[in-house]
């Protein structure tokens, strides 16, 4: 016989479920039921099933008292909300007042796995367990888990967190890491765990255990702590708060270095380069924005470090991105129409050279129609407090040259462009004409010339190697507030001629018909003699090496389209240019440079890209560029680069509001380039749907060196996923294993390749 009742209550059985302030309605079903009016107790007997909104439990016996809401349930019970389970033989609540006990259980709370000794349950809807274990591995309820933590109390909630203290981290049953204090959560955006034991030359056998802790639904932070046995004991964090408008990152890193990096010793201190070693060894990062409204943002990062070789001691990879990350804050407003921002570039480590704007306030009017007429406008106006604060160092030159000084001025810039777009039939005419005015509050009367800065920057030699012997040319403060002024007139010239093939296909490369976009073009800049000397200006950035150029640049941009997912998809890109000089400083540049850019994006699966530059005056190559991407992620697939650069001078190319596109070139003013002549190549290859094999090569041509290598086979396993990794970088081995919880995709550690 199948009886139902239903009841109101304030509550039902706590576990994995949060106190009730609602009344639930309760279905109670059993094969066989009995009710004593006189006590109001409801008794069940045989698969009994108590439902209540989302929560159901099942249990050989089930006893339920209507009027004091006691409830006591034997036999094989299981509630289960969700993909949430727990297991036991007997639970004992109080569904009025929202407690309830139980013995020891067993228990799923997606994606984890429990088991644990007696526990209780509490108005606010913690479930405390003590004697507990945890994991993502189903095979702990079988006491052989792949990984675990056991915890001496644990706290789980109907939200899917959970904190636990005193902490053994096991693989298997191997402790690997202890915690006085650990959370995770049901959500796998964060809460992995991941332990990398290794080999590297300079730290020997190591090993780094990390833990992600979901502290909240905004704050995340991920604790880690290391052992190198050649250099020591290490620690480290990562916080990220994200809110409503914007998220905050902290980060770091500190170790007891008992082996810095050293090339030299000098009166019983050591030293690497010209800096001193440190023994505590540290690196703080502070990352922040705000998006008050969609043009309304404040940025800011801090990287605080305690030595230049922290970076490449500890963070390789990323130093070969960036050798010397900002330090700044930026606030303003990014209109369509207006940019107004204030800038703050700070020296954060006295052991790098920094351009400081403390501050830098900015307007930028992009380029823009000005009302109803034909004329269009772009300005630009900065007003800062500029300095050049040089490295300081810890000891002199080996060959007692001197150093590069710092100097330091106020700047007002002000740049404004008119230009007048015109259609004369099918040739499109656009004539400019601007100026720039500079204000100085300090000036040089010494000239320092481009040779002569450049020579600054050689001198600048963290490393103190003594075949560096390049002087340093010193500005002075004698030349007073200084105004320069100069303008610039240009012209540009193009049009566009269209070829279409609409019946052009060749499935293999998906191409559906074709259609050529051809635009010539002629940009023509003049700007005038400055009447100050640029080698009696600071240098701080493009604004202060402004002189005299003229230059006429012809050029002839391809695009080739075709018809792909209901759409136009540009299939390659081409722009040729040639650089003419008509008033060079010396014959040979009278010719200039001709060079090419182009990208071919055949499909997902195959794309080429190059870059080739020529020196026509001299005849010969300047810089070949050619690169290829080949196969899909989850098959064959393949980067190769190439690289030739020439030992040259580059071109001074610059227009306050023409486009020059360069290639191996900068605005700043002429810089050599050594030569370079390597090869990149990129491979990874899948070996079954849970296997992996990645391969990359750096090769220097010129000499023949393997200067990198680097190789990794990742495989999924069970309840991890595991990398192997063997890398050789300048003559320093690494190897590594890197081990990551399979439950937490989007928090696996990247391994680099």
């Amino acid at each position: 016989m199948t009886c139902i009742l239903r009841v109101l209550s304030t509550s039902v059985l706590l576990f994995l479920l949060g106190a009730r302030v609602m009344a639930a309605e309760i279905d109670v079903y059993a094969r066989e039921t009995s009710f004593d009016p006189d006590t109001n107790l409801l008794l069940g007997k045989g698969d009994v099933r108590i439902d209540c909104e989302d929560i159901t439990i099942f249990a050989d016996e089930v006893t339920l008292d209507r009027d004091t809401g006691e409830l006591s349930a034997r036999g094989n019970v299981r509630l289960v909300r969700g993909e949430s389970t727990w297991t036991g033989d007997s639970i004992d609540g109080n569904i009025r007042t929202n407690t309830f006990a139980f013995p020891e259980h067993k228990s799923f709370l997606a994606p984890w796995h429990m088991t644990g000794g007696a526990s209780a349950g509490t108005v606010d809807g913690i479930v405390t367990t003590t004697g507990s274990s945890v994991s993502t591995c189903e095979y702990l309820t079988d006491g052989h888990a792949h990984w675990r933590l056991d915890a001496a109390e644990l706290n789980y909630s109907a939200d899917g967190h959970w904190s636990a203290r005193n902490v053994v981290y096991r693989i298997g049953d191997v402790p690997v890491m202890y915690l006085p204090y650990a959370t995770g959560s049901a959500h796998t955006e964060i809460g992995n765990l991941v332990i990398q034991p290794g080999y590297k030359s300079d730290w020997g056998p190591y090993a780094d255990v990390s833990r992600a802790f979901d502290l909240n639904e905004d704050l995340d932070l991920r604790l880690g702590v290391g052992y190198r046995f050649k250099r020591g004991p290490s620690v480290g964090l990562e916080l990220q708060h994200e809110y409503t408008h914007g998220t905050t990152g902290v980060t770091a890193f500190g170790i007891h270095d008992s082996d810095p990096p050293t090339d030299e010793t000098i009166a019983g201190e050591d030293f690497n380069g010209r800096f001193g070693v440190e023994e505590d060894r540290f690196r703080f990062g502070l990352k922040h924005r705000s998006d008050f409204t969609d043009a309304l943002i404040l940025r800011g990062a801090i990287d605080y470090r305690s030595d230049p070789d922290m970076l490449v001691d500890f963070y390789r990879r990323e130093y070969y991105r960036n050798s010397q990350p900002s330090n700044f804050v930026n606030f303003g407003y990014f209109g369509e129409r207006l940019s107004l921002s204030l800038d703050f570039h700070p020296s954060i480590n006295d052991f790098e050279s920094v351009i400081e704007r403390l501050p830098e306030l900015r307007l930028d009017l992009p380029r823009q129609q000005l009302g109803h007429t034909v004329l269009h406008y772009r300005g630009e106006t900065s007003f800062a407090s500029l300095r050049t604060n040089w490295r300081s160092y810890d000891r002199p030159r080996d060959d007692t040259l001197p150093d590069p000084s710092d100097y330091a001025t106020a700047r007002f810039d002000s740049m404004h462009m008119l230009f007048l777009p015109l259609r004369l039939d099918w040739l499109n005419v656009v004539p400019r004409a601007g100026g720039r005015v500079t204000w100085y509050g300090r000036s040089s009367a010494t000239a320092v010339a481009d040779a002569q800065f450049n020579g600054n920057l050689l001198a600048d030699d963290p490393l103190g190697r003594p075949d560096v012997t390049a002087l340093a040319s010193e500005y002075d403060d004698d030349g007073g507030a200084r105004t320069r002024w100069l303008h610039e007139i240009g012209l540009e010239l193009s049009f566009k001629a269209v070829a279409t093939w609409p019946d052009v296909q060749y499935e293999p490369l998906e191409i559906d018909g074709l259609r050529h976009v051809a635009m010539p073009y002629v940009n023509v800049t003049h700007i005038s003699d400055p009447n100050v000397d640029k080698e009696n200006l600071y240098y701080f950035d493009t604004i202060d090496r402004l002189d005299h150029l003229s230059v006429v640049r012809f050029g002839l941009r391809n695009d080739l389209f075709t018809r792909r997912d209901a759409g136009s998809h540009r299939v390659f890109y081409s722009d040729t240019f040639f650089d003419l000089y008509p008033s060079p400083d010396d014959d040979d540049r009278r010719s200039g440079d001709l060079g090419e850019i182009g990208h071919l994006t055949v499909n997902d699966e195959l794309s080429l890209w190059y870059k080739v530059l020529f020196d026509a005056g001299r005849w010969n190559t300047k810089v070949v560029n050619v690169g290829a991407q080949v196969g899909a992620p989850d098959r064959l697939r393949a980067n190769i680069s190439y690289l030739y650069r020439d030992e040259f001078v580059s071109r001074f190319n610059y227009s306050m509001a023409g486009d020059y596109r360069r290639i191996f070139s900068t605005d700043l003013f002429p810089v050599g380039y050594e030569v370079n002549h390597n090869v990149n190549l990129l491979v990874n290859v899948p070996l079954d749907s849970r296997t992996r094999f990645s391969a990359e090569y750096y090769i220097d041509l010129d000499d023949g060196n393997l200067l990198r290598h680097e190789y990794e086979l990742s495989r999924e396993m069970h309840c991890w996923t595991t990398a192997l990794r063997v890398e050789k970088d300048a003559g320093d081995l690494s190897v590594f294993l890197l081990l990551y919880l399979n439950a937490f995709p989007d928090s696996s550690l990247s391994t680099g390749i």
